[in-house]
């Protein structure tokens, strides 16, 4: 559904399991977003998370064939035991890629994906309820096209909570945040912010290695399997 904002903008709603994304049209940026490079508001959640080792399982929600890989030192990775599930360390940032998509054989985009909150579940339910990491068609598409799209994901407040049933969709609620809004502070305004999605058509000049700027330094994860101890449990 569309609902016509009072801000003089579009916000389009989907519905989602606990969280949402905010949407940012796309600007033309490329590389970067929100005024900073990818990888700083990551860094200022580092200094403030509890170092108590938790990993956090997020799925990326693509559409339906494309796949995604995380860089390690091995290379791009997949986890083939729960596609598309990865647990993150939060204060981090990561680069992933995305392939397989359809319409576009053999093309490739490169997102990186700040973690900035965890959250809470109930023990050993952990990858029940993963932080979903949306990236449409339409996303898909604008990248290809050379634009830089921005999803926000964040956990709403109970009291701010829009009355959906999330059953009715898994692309989750979404928020199109119009030109000229920075999406982080749209998403601040609702919630706990989780993560921070950035996808544009920038190709790596070399394969995963921590001493490239592109991979962040290669941070640890997790490939999650049906023993949730694997999610850091």
């Amino acid at each position: 559904m569309r609902i016509h904002s009072k801000l003089g903008g579009w916000l389009v709603f989907a519905l989602v399991l606990f969280a949402g994304t905010v949407f940012a049209q796309p600007s033309g940026e490329r590389f970067l977003g929100e005024g900073e490079a990818a990888g700083s508001p990551a860094a200022g959640s580092r200094m403030t998370q509890k170092k108590d080792g938790y990993f956090q399982p997020m799925k990326f929600i693509l559409p339906q064939g494309a796949i995604a890989a995380i860089a390690s030192e091995d290379g791009f990775v997949e986890n083939r035991s729960m596609p598309d599930l990865f647990a993150l360390r939060p204060g981090e940032t990561y680069r992933f890629k995305i392939f397989n998509i359809p319409f576009h054989e053999g093309a490739e985009l490169f997102p990186s994906v700040e973690v900035l909150n965890r959250t809470f579940p109930p023990e050993g339910k952990a990858l029940d309820f993963p932080v979903q990491l949306l990236l449409t068609q339409e996303d898909l598409e604008y990248a290809l096209d050379g634009q830089f799209v921005t999803r926000v994901v964040f956990l709403e407040r109970i009291q701010d909570a829009l009355p959906a049933d999330s059953s009715v969709s898994d692309e989750g609620l979404s928020i199109e945040v119009p030109t000229g809004l920075s999406p982080v502070a749209v998403a601040e305004t609702r919630g706990t912010v989780m993560a921070i999605i950035r996808v544009g058509s920038r190709l790596p000049d070399e394969g995963p290695n921590a001493q490239s700027p592109f991979y962040f330094g290669l941070p640890p994860f997790v490939l999650p399997s049906r023993d949730p101890a694997a999610a850091g449990q």
